[in-house]
């Protein structure tokens, strides 16, 4: 492969976002030419190597299909004044319209699917994802639950399992001492945060601190929810940060009560720090990186009381601690840049 351009939303602070940068960053230190559409216009909050081209349009956005019309074209015309070897889709949402630009192009297109499989999208979503995957040349899947979905769903005849790729981290310290409980996500219902407060609520854990990496829409209601819990001296929202080591470093347990993940990158990337990890079962990927009472814990969706119990355990056993943390910093290689970076481009 001598080129390749990704197509995305956008590169705002975001999971997607920083993996895709991961991969341009990777894909051009090999030598490969790599380019970025964007069909949204906005900031970039990753660095970049200055050797990736990144497009977008000069567009307000908007919703409807007459701005969807407006992305195609500008998405066309891009494509066709580049002409690269392959194409790559990163978003579930628009992919469609990269397979028909590649189509009518004759250009070799792949798409990444990375929503949670189990999410009801809209109908036209739905159809259209349903239409088009199958022109592509190939699907790639975050999770072995995922490709088995669009297995039965017949979207593409070629899936593979790619995960995505962790932030290197270089320390050798297991501080498993320190009293402090970490969580990273945006503050959104799916995130499931006032769960985990009260979870943290009902275990008791007096001398230990809670801490919220992250912003979104939720936050007022979470800083009502530690008001009527009296847990302003315990619980913190911590907001958007751009050092996550920083504060992963703060803590000696990560919980986790998401609601639903396309792939847990603020998981596993707490497991390769490592922290000792706790987290509820949701679809889709905890499984295929916690095994159970080996590197972490994982609990049933919405049992609060198993979650609470083991919690407590976790909080009051340091050596139980320093085993998860010893089993599950074996990520960094599994899901480094590149071992991850060379399936994508192999």
């Amino acid at each position: 492969m001598k080129d390749v351009c990704f197509v995305t939303p956008g590169l705002r602070r975001g999971g997607m976002e920083r993996v895709l940068c991961e991969l341009a960053n990777y894909g051009v230190s090999k030598g490969i030419k790599v380019a970025i559409i964007c069909l949204i216009p906005c900031e970039i909050g990753y660095e970049l190597d200055q050797k990736v081209t990144v497009y977008m349009p000069k567009l307000t956005h908007k919703r409807g299909i007459l701005f969807k019309l407006k992305i195609f074209q500008f998405l066309f015309q891009t494509l066709k004044v580049l002409r690269p070897s392959v194409v790559l889709g990163f978003s579930e949402v628009f992919n469609p319209l990269s397979i028909v630009a590649c189509k009518l192009l004759s250009i070799k297109v792949y798409v990444s699917d990375r929503s949670n499989p189990l999410r009801v999208h809209k109908r036209i979503d739905r159809l259209l994802r349903k239409f088009t995957y199958p022109f592509a040349m190939g699907l790639i899947a975050q999770t072995e639950r995922a490709k088995n979905i669009f297995i039965s769903r017949k979207y593409n005849t070629n899936i593979k399992v790619i995960p995505n790729p962790i932030k290197q981290f270089n320390n050798d310290n297991f501080n498993s001492s320190l009293k402090a409980i970490i969580h990273v996500g945006s503050l959104i219902p799916r995130k499931n945060q006032s769960e985990l407060i009260k979870i943290f609520d009902r275990a008791g854990l007096q001398d230990w601190k809670l801490y919220l990496v992250g912003n979104g829409p939720m936050k007022q209601d979470l800083l009502h929810l530690i008001k009527r819990l009296n847990l302003k001296e315990r619980v913190f929202l911590v907001g958007e940060v751009s050092n996550i080591d920083e504060w992963l470093s703060k803590g000696s347990i990560f919980a986790f009560c998401s609601l639903a993940e396309g792939f847990p990158n603020a998981l596993n990337e707490a497991m390769a720090f490592p922290l000792a990890v706790i987290s509820y079962d949701c679809p889709t990927g905890i499984s295929e990186l916690i095994e159970d009472n080996v590197n972490g814990y994982i609990i049933p969706m919405h049992d609060q009381e198993t979650f609470c119990k083991r919690l407590q355990l976790l909080a009051n056993d340091e050596e139980l601690r320093l085993k998860f943390m010893r089993n599950s910093i074996q990520n960094r290689k599994k899901y480094s840049s590149d071992m991850i970076g060379d399936m994508y481009f192999n």
